[in-house]
This record gives structure tokens, C-alpha cells and sequence, in this order.
């Protein structure tokens, strides 16, 4: 049983009657047409849906679209041979319906399909055929040497914007040079992947630059439009604008043309012949079998472009990356992409200490005192005679840290000037902390914690004498003074230290 297609037209009042006229005038008995290059028509006919009229066409199944094709090529493109073969089947095609005065007037990739695989055929030869479909924009035209006339009246010009001929798209009449240049802007998309006014098979024509888009292929030159292909593109563009309405071209003489470059281009013996089904190496599976219908069934599958060294099978030529010689690349550069390259700088004597394995930083060793150092320490900040009469004091005005910071300036003012590079604190005997001080600066406990030492009986003294102008009676006295000897002293802080032991003191003496 033979595959087939059923295209569906639903409100359509002018395609369907194109499309079976179209067909109807293909298969009549007087026409010298190759039916064999045509989907044949099974069958026709209509009927009514929810108050539409819906008509449908059976038609045969046939392989997939040459738009199909090259969306699924590497390059988005068609090989110099693979275009030239699709140029000298579809000017077959084009002679065959222009001889019953047929104008297909549908010209680009979609509608031009591949033969059917040669698995759901029985004929043994291959078909290498490029079929045209779709004939619901089609029309009939009148030769001139019949009264046809340029001006007459055009039922409808369809067609797609991005394919049908400048003279379609003003609105005029249309003829076999319509289809012909139709013809030339298919074959430079599909041999180049683009055209000047297109921006490809997503663009949106139906916008506020739809107007523009006509002027830019109008405006297009030739060599804009076939740069880089085969000098017979342009030849062939040209021949077509200069034809007139309704002129009837000699397509033997344009077949024979086409056919003897492609000889001279050495692309075989059979010019248009192209492999277009190839055996398959893939393995076949009965469940996706019709999924794979129309690419890969019983054996055979679609033959698409893949990578290739061969820059110059395409037309025009593809890129050569290999060729390009790119610039040097210069230090900052490679400083940029691989910053370990930059050599640093050598580390000094201090960053090698400090960054040295295995050493904390509390046992580097400090650099000596410069005698600047030691003189704003020693004349501008303390006074050493001031020091001297802290060792006079009585014992309760003076604690053991007030006696440290005495005995180490005295001793460091009796030192040679010369000799203060190599100074060094620790030469200086500090006082030993007693159990009090020892207590109140452990890490983990606050001076509230502290112990206070007992007071001494001089102490006791000073404080009655203190408390005596303010009560009389002795036992207010005495409980005051015992209520003043628990109470918990805060901690002093470094600016108290000084007030009381440096600055307040030196205005008393």
C-alpha cells in the first residue's frame, strides 16, 4: 500500500480551486508533462464541519523539504553541487508546467521536496528527482501571441515576500519570469544560507519595515545578491530581468547551459543527478518508525552536509580559520591570561620574618630604639626628676606599678646617650608584681573580683581625720568608715593612671 499525505484546506476560496486546477491541468492527457516529477492526485473532495467547508487532496508522500534539509545541514547551506543539481531539476520543472501556461508563482525551499525513500517505493533505480508542491497561489497565464497583456487584471499574486519577483511584489500580472526569479533568489539561499533582505527562516515580515524590505530587494544588486557563487547564477539573473512579460524563455538551451558547467565544474556524468537518499547505518526500530518516516526508514535515510575540510565544495568558499594568520600575542596579554607568569618582587627582611613557616609573630625580633625614640621618651613625655621624689612619698601615696615606672627612668637617664641603639628595656629591673596586682590583671577576672588589700593603721587614721569635720559622733564615724572599706573600687583606666600619677602629683611638687 502506497503512503500518502492528505493536505487539508478549511475557508480557503482561493487556493482550493488553484490547487485542483493546478493539479487537473499537470495530469491531463494533452499536456507533454512529466507526471513522474509530480505529486500524483489520488484523490479529491469535501465536506462540512461545524458550518465550514472543508476540502482535502490525497496526495503522494514524498521525502522531505529542501528547507528541512539544509536547517539540518552543518553549515545552514548547501554544497556548489548539491545547488547546482536543485537548479537544473527545478528548470525541468518549471518547463513542464509553463508549457500548459501554468505560473507555479510559490517559489522557496519549503516547497520543493526530495523524492520519496527509495524504501517505500518498489522500483529498483533511485529517484533523484526534486519535486514541486503546493500550488494554492498558482494561476494561468495568457502569451502575448494570444492577447495577453502585462496590465491584466491579477486574481491574486500570494506567493512568499521573501522569494516572488520584484514585479509581484508591485503588484503586477505574473509570467515565467516571475517564477524564474523566484527560482534565482531560492538557489542564492540555499547556496549561501541568506539573502540581503531576509534576516532567515524566523524573520517577521509582517512588521512597521514591511514596506522596506521590498525596496532593499529592488535596490539589491547582482552582485550583492550572487557574490561568491558560480559566474552561471549571475548569468542566469540577468538573463531573466531582461525577459519581457509573458516571454516564453528557451529552456533547452538554459538546461544545456547548466549542464555543461556542471561537467566542467567535475560533479559527474549525469548533470542534476544527486544522491540525495544514502544507505543507512543506523539501527532500525519498528516503535519510532513513524517518527523516522520521512529521514530514515527501511534502510535508507537523508543525506545531509557534515563537516569538511574541503572549504571550497560550498560556493562562496567557507571561512578558512586555519588560514588566518592571527596577531602575536604581546607580554601584557599573557600576563592578563596567566598572571603566574608576572614574577614579584623579592621580599624583604621583615616580610621574610614575618611570613617565615612555623614562626608567630610575637617572636620576631623588634628593631633597636633610635635615639629619637629615646629622647621623645625620655625629656618631652616624663620628667626623671619627677620619678626621684616618688621614692620619698610616704608608702600609701605611692603603689608598686608608680615605683616600676620610677626605677626605670631613673636608671635609663643615667645611661650613656651614645649607646642607645643598643638599649634594650629588659636590661632594666622591674619590681616584682606582688599577690594583689597579680590577681587583678589574670585574663579571665575583672578588677570588681579583685581582693582589696587590708588597710593599714595609717590609713585608718587619714580616714577619720577625713570624716571628722563632716560627723562628730564617733559612732557615725565608725560606721562610715567600716561601710567605706567594703565598697568595690572600679577599675582605672590608662588616663586616670596619668591624671593621678603623673600630672596631678608634678603641680603638687
Amino acid at each position: 500500500m502506497p503512503l500518502v499525505v492528505v493536505k487539508v484546506l478549511s475557508g480557503y476560496r482561493y487556493e482550493t480551486p488553484a490547487e485542483l486546477a493546478a493539479y487537473s491541468a499537470i495530469e491531463s492527457d494533452d499536456a507533454t508533462v512529466d507526471v513522474s516529477a509530480f505529486a500524483s492526485m489520488l484523490s479529491h473532495g469535501q465536506f462540512e464541519y461545524e458550518w465550514n467547508t472543508i476540502d482535502y487532496f490525497v496526495l503522494d508522500y514524498l521525502g522531505p523539504t529542501l528547507l528541512d534539509v539544509m536547517q539540518r545541514s552543518c553549515y545552514s547551506r548547501f554544497t556548489g553541487k548539491m545547488t547546482m543539481a536543485v537548479a537544473i531539476q527545478l528548470l525541468r520543472r518549471h518547463r513542464d508546467t509553463h508549457s500548459v501556461h501554468l505560473i507555479h508563482n510559490g517559489a522557496k525551499p519549503a516547497n520543493y521536496c526530495l523524492p520519496p525513500n527509495p524504501g517505500t517505493v518498489d522500483d529498483d533505480i533511485v529517484n533523484t528527482k526534486i519535486y514541486m508542491i503546493d500550488f494554492g497561489f498558482s494561476t494561468f497565464f495568457t502569451p502575448p501571441s494570444e492577447g495577453g497583456s502585462p496590465y491584466d487584471v491579477c486574481g491574486f499574486s500570494g506567493g512568499n515576500p521573501c522569494f516572488r519577483s520584484t514585479g509581484c511584489d508591485a503588484g503586477d500580472s505574473v509570467s515565467p519570469r516571475d517564477d524564474l526569479e523566484g527560482l534565482a533568489y531560492t538557489l542564492a539561499y540555499l547556496g549561501k544560507g541568506s539573502l540581503p533582505w531576509w534576516r532567515g527562516p524566523n524573520g517577521h515580515w509582517y512588521s512597521e519595515e514591511y514596506r522596506c524590505k521590498y525596496d532593499e530587494k529592488a535596490d539589491a544588486g547582482v552582485n550583492v545578491i550572487f557574490g561568491g557563487m558560480d559566474p552561471i547564477y549571475t548569468w542566469f539573473f540577468e538573463l531573466v530581468k531582461g525577459m519581457s512579460w509573458g516571454e516564453m524563455p528557451d529552456y533547452d538551451a538554459l538546461i544545456q547551459k547548466f549542464c555543461e558547467r556542471w561537467i566542467e565544474k567535475g560533479y559527474g556524468s549525469a548533470p542534476g543527478e544527486y544522491d540525495w537518499w544514502i544507505k543507512s547505518t543506523k539501527k532500525e526500530n519498528v516503535r519510532h518508525e513513524y517518527l523516522w518516516r520521512r529521514w530514515c526508514f527501511t534502510g535508507w535515510e537523508v543525506f545531509f552536509p557534515g563537516p569538511t575540510d574541503d572549504y571550497d565544495e560550498y560556493e562562496p568558499p567557507l571561512p578558512k580559520p586555519a588560514g588566518v594568520e592571527l596577531p602575536s600575542v604581546d607580554d601584557e596579554e599573557l600576563l592578563f591570561f596567566d598572571p603566574e607568569r608576572k614574577a614579584l618582587p623579592e621580599p624583604d627582611e621583615d616580610e621574610l620574618l614575618f611570613f617565615r613557616r612555623g614562626m608567630d609573630p610575637i617572636h620576631l625580633p623588634l628593631p633597636d630604639i633610635s635615639p629619637e625614640e629615646t629622647e621623645f621618651f625620655h625629656h618631652q613625655l616624663f620628667d626623671a626628676s619627677v620619678f626621684s621624689l616618688v621614692l620619698k612619698l610616704p608608702r600609701v601615696l605611692r603603689s608598686p606599678t608608680l615605683e616600676g615606672m620610677a626605677e626605670f627612668f631613673l636608671q635609663a637617664e643615667n645611661l650613656n646617650p651614645d649607646h642607645c641603639e643598643t638599649f634594650d628595656a629588659t636590661e632594666v629591673s622591674l619590681p616584682l608584681p606582688d599577690w594583689n596586682e597579680l590577681e587583678m590583671f589574670k585574663g579571665q577576672m575583672s578588677a570588681n573580683d579583685v581582693a582589696l588589700p587590708s588597710v593599714s593603721d595609717e590609713e585608718k587614721e587619714e580616714l577619720e581625720l577625713a570624716l571628722l569635720p563632716k560627723y562628730y559622733d564617733s559612732e557615725i564615724i565608725q560606721r562610715e568608715l567600716e561601710t567605706a572599706l567594703w565598697i568595690p573600687l572600679p577599675r582605672p583606666d590608662f588616663d586616670e593612671y596619668c591624671w593621678f600619677f603623673v600630672r596631678r602629683r608634678r603641680r603638687r611638687w
